[in-house]
């Protein structure tokens, strides 16, 4: 019987680490989830002054696709490294990448000519200015 015993409990304390991984897990995906909404409404400030659709070209990054819709909310998709969900204020884009559900980077990007983004991007959800890194998106005309 004490055999069985130090059976249960070897097994218990090789199955509880998985069991508690999944709990911080889910906790660091709703607070990542909560800090993406918080930092595109901070973000949204005042009205589009550009329209930032089309195709893009970086070459950090590689083919970029922007859809502006109406009241400056951007979506898209980045390479092959997932969908892009920003918004338009005045004449700075911020959005940031969904890589299935969680998200990595964020983006705040301007405006400089009609045919090109410039600005930064940050691995910090919201968008901080630690480690961030200089990006640019070049239009492409089809």
């Amino acid at each position: 019987m004490d055999r069985v015993k130090k059976i249960i409990v070897l097994v218990s304390l090789a199955v509880l680490p998985l069991g508690l991984s999944s709990c911080f897990w889910g906790n660091s995906a709703a607070k990542n989830n909560a800090a993406r909404v918080a930092y595109l409404k901070e973000s949204k400030t005042e009205p589009a002054r550009i329209n930032v659709e089309g195709v893009y070209f970086s070459d950090q990054w590689g083919l970029v696709v922007l859809k502006q819709t109406t009241g400056g909310k951007v979506q898209g998709v980045m390479g092959g490294y997932g969908t892009l969900h920003g918004v338009v204020s005045g004449k700075t884009l911020s959005m940031y990448l969904d890589d299935d559900g969680w998200t990595d980077y964020t983006f705040q990007l301007t405006s400089t000519r009609a045919d090109q983004l410039k600005g930064w991007f940050s691995a910090h959800v919201p968008f901080t200015e630690e480690g961030q890194q200089e990006i640019v998106l070049e239009k492409i005309r089809l």
